[in-house]
């Protein structure tokens, strides 16, 4: 957006860990929109393993819930089998440190040939 309009962005520093809620308020065109969607895209990115960019950004929500243990609290993920093939279902799983990105992207680009 900053690139787009030709401005200088305008950084947020907030330390919002521990909390179950969070509560935006303020005056019509103060920044909430723009900064939730940062927010947003942060963790999307994050959960994609794409460089987030931010200077640093952090999200502990497993450990919050007690590793999801924590009554009310549910974790989900697409089911996949050992051999890597999916099911399309969504089971209750741990979140894992991967999202499988390097699969996705050997199973649409061909592996190159090794050149002797």
């Amino acid at each position: 957006m900053c690139m787009e309009q030709r401005v200088k962005a305008v950084s947020n520093t907030c330390r919002i860990e521990n909390r179950n809620l969070l509560v935006v308020t303020g005056a019509n065109q103060g920044g909430k929109s723009t900064f939730l969607r940062s927010i947003g895209i942060a963790q999307v990115m994050f959960q994609c393993g794409l460089q987030v960019t931010a200077s640093s950004f952090a999200t502990r929500v497993y450990e919050e819930a007690g590793n999801g243990t924590r009554e009310g609290v549910a974790f989900l993920s697409a089911e996949r089998r050992e051999d890597g093939r999916r099911t399309f279902r969504m089971i209750e799983h741990a979140p894992e440190l991967t999202s499988f990105g390097l699969d996705l992207y050997d199973s649409i680009i061909p592996p190159m040939k090794k050149e002797m």
